[in-house]
C-alpha cells in the first residue's frame, strides 16, 4: 500500500492518474480490513474519473467499487455496480474489463447463493475471456473460484484440480499472496 500511496503524490502532477490509483489504495485497504476507508477511497475514484471525463477503464473503477461493497456485505450495491460495469465494458470494447465484472457476479453470487449453479457459470465465462485474453492473474482467479465453488458442492474432484490449476499459476506469476490465500482454503 506504501507504494500506492506514494503515487498519490504523483497524481498532483498528472491528474488522471488519480482515479485508477485511488481505487487501487481503496480495495487494498478493504482487503486489509478498513472497509470503511477503502469504501471513501473507491467512490472517489469513480466520481474523479466521472468528473474529469475519464470514461475508459470506468468500468474497472466500478468493479474496485463493487468489491469494496462486497467486502462490506452489500451485495445489492455490489450487484449493481457490476452491472454497470458490464454495460460499460461492452460499450467501450473494453474485453478485459469484460472479465473483472463477469469474475464480480461470479463473487456475489457466491456470497448469496453459495451453491447455486450461476456462481460456476459466470465463474466459466470469466475463465473462458480471461483466457482468449491471456490475463494469468485474472485466470488463477477464477479457477480459485470454482475451486471454492465446487467444495462448497461436495464435487471435490473439479474442486482439487482447480485448485491445482490456481497454484501452479499463483507459483510461475510470484503471486505468493494469492498462493497463501489459496493454501488456507479448506478443500
Amino acid at each position: 500500500m506504501s507504494i500506492l500511496a506514494r503515487g498519490l503524490t504523483l497524481t498532483e502532477e498528472v491528474p488522471l492518474l488519480r482515479p485508477p490509483i485511488v481505487a487501487d489504495l481503496g480495495l487494498a485497504q478493504a482487503r486489509c480490513g478498513r472497509v470503511v476507508e477503502g469504501m471513501a477511497l473507491v467512490n472517489e475514484a469513480v466520481e474523479r474519473a466521472n468528473t474529469i471525463g475519464r470514461i475508459s477503464r470506468l468500468a474497472l473503477l466500478i468493479v474496485k467499487c463493487g468489491e469494496v461493497h462486497l467486502l462490506a456485505g452489500d451485495a445489492l450495491t455490489a450487484n449493481g455496480c457490476a452491472a454497470k460495469a458490464l454495460r460499460l465494458a461492452t460499450e467501450q470494447k473494453e474485453r478485459g474489463n469484460v472479465v473483472y465484472a463477469t469474475r464480480l457476479f461470479a463473487a456475489i453470487r457466491a456470497s448469496e447463493q453459495p451453491g447455486s449453479p450461476e456462481v460456476a457459470a459466470h465463474y466459466r465465462e470469466a475463465l473462458q475471456l480471461a483466457r482468449e485474453l491471456g490475463m494469468r492473474p485474472l485466470i488463477a482467479h477464477c479457477h480459485t473460484g470454482l475451486a471454492q465453488h465446487y467444495a462448497r458442492v461436495s464435487a471435490g474432484r473439479q474442486a482439487r484440480q482447480h485448485r491445482a490449476a490456481a497454484a501452479a499459476l499463483y507459483r510461475a506469476m510470484g503471486m505468493s499472496y494469492w498462493l497463501g490465500q489459496l493454501e488456507m482454503e479448506p478443500i
